[in-house]
């Protein structure tokens, strides 16, 4: 067993520390977001499409993400994922890093999980967490898992934005009225209101977009959501259901 000065008072300072510190790159982001939607006009423009009988709204606005809130994202991820690395070699008795290399298993397939040390309800505890016992579509541990492989060895977590709403000048006929949701991009139609060519329409939407994964297994989530979502899992399925009885 590895000894370390501060595992003495608590053991699991250690992961919590790490869920803490992913949420305060998802804090960082979240301000950045709010000062990167006061910068922007969001205004729009109306032409008339006689094939579809509609009214066209355009983005006024370049909607680009910047590319570094990737590494704010990739962050947040990388200590989520450390967080349950440094739990888990906690529960398998703190081994020689030099000797045995331990992570915290996430799998969606039928493959036997590997323990050592562990104790009998911590392995039901991890068992019961795989993405292979959840709905895998919506499980936050495999989206976790595999956008942090890709953010670490291959790509950025690049995000898009998409359309998060609009406050109108005028009340519409909310009937006639479609979304059309698309990734924000300049010049992007973004809705479309049915109306006769000569119908006088002046609605003047005026846009609010979201931050969006743009691909992997969270294509299309809001980012802050997806981010919050899986700290909370993490802290309320994982860590907070963990004593320091429970290591070995």
């Amino acid at each position: 067993m590895v000894k370390y000065r501060y595992l003495d008072s608590d053991p699991l300072q250690g992961p919590r520390l790490k869920i803490h510190r992913a949420e305060e790159h998802a804090n960082a982001l979240s301000a950045e977001i709010y000062e990167f939607g006061k910068l922007r006009a969001k205004g729009s423009r109306a032409d008339y499409n006689a094939q579809i009988g509609a009214y066209e709204f355009h983005t006024l606005d370049d909607w680009t993400i910047p590319l570094e809130w990737s590494l704010l994202v990739g962050d947040c991820l990388n200590n989520a994922r450390s967080c349950l690395d440094h739990l888990f070699w906690l529960l398998e008795g703190r081994p020689d890093p030099k000797q045995e290399r331990v992570q915290f298993p996430i799998f969606n397939d039928a493959r036997t999980l590997k323990f050592v040390r562990a104790k009998p309800s911590i392995r039901q505890l991890i068992e019961g967490v795989q993405p292979r016992n959840r709905l895998r579509d919506e499980d936050l541990l495999w989206c976790l898992s595999e956008m942090n492989n890709a953010d670490k060895h291959r790509l950025l977590m690049v995000a898009a934005s998409a359309l998060g709403g609009a406050q109108f000048a005028k009340l519409p006929d909310r009937s006639r009225l479609e979304w059309v949701h698309a990734r924000l991009e300049q010049d992007a139609v973004f809705l479309r209101y049915r109306a006769q060519p000569t119908e006088q329409v002046d609605l003047n939407p005026q846009v609010s977009g979201v931050p969006v994964f743009d691909e992997g297994p969270a294509v299309g989530r809001e980012v802050l959501v997806t981010l919050g979502d899986l700290i909370l899992d993490i802290r309320s399925n994982i860590l907070d259901r963990v004593t320091a009885a429970d290591l070995p």
